[in-house]
């Protein structure tokens, strides 16, 4: 049998305050994964989407070249709040770039280096996310909640794998 070394494991003890919030997240996932239900599979997904962005935001922030004249975390921050505050109109690179205070090309290096993915792609799974939240109300249809979210044509909504794959719900 081969002995694990205890140095050789690496653990996150989180401090108090992000502890406190961790714990109901976790409580609520394994009373949703001990009863599912219709739903089970998304609301899982999204609690722990939660409970990761409360331990990344514990841990020390990466540092990458002095490219830029903000703190790089500074700047894509400020680009994901224009995001979210203007998930639901058609937004243009310049618009994002804009709000976070860099160039276009600044902006798709700012989000591939941070968050491994581009401005655009976090957008469409954002608005992915609060579709399939929307969905659970069966009084509403799948074009209501498209365009809800910010989807200008149906059709490209439906056709993503991405969205299809997410969004488990009979209305689809």
């Amino acid at each position: 049998s081969s002995d694990v070394c205890s140095s050789d494991l690496v653990y996150f003890r989180p401090p108090p305050a992000v502890f406190q919030r961790l714990v109901p997240l976790f409580e609520e996932m394994l009373a949703e994964f001990e009863n599912p239900r219709f739903g089970s599979k998304i609301k899982l997904e999204c609690l722990l989407m939660q409970a990761l962005v409360e331990i990344a935001r514990a841990q020390p922030r990466p540092q990458l070249d002095d490219t830029f004249t903000a703190e790089p975390w500074t700047l894509v921050e400020r680009a994901l709040q224009y995001l979210r505050e203007h998930s639901t109109d058609r937004i243009y690179a310049e618009q994002v770039a804009a709000a976070a205070g860099v160039s276009q090309s600044q902006l798709r290096r700012l989000f591939q280096r941070t968050l491994g993915t581009s401005w655009v792609h976090y957008l469409q799974q954002y608005r992915i996310h609060r579709a399939a939240a929307l969905l659970f109300d069966p009084a509403r249809t799948v074009t209501e909640t498209a365009f809800a979210v910010g989807f200008e044509d149906l059709g490209h909504f439906i056709r993503s794998e991405e969205h299809t794959s997410e969004l488990q719900s009979p209305y689809v």
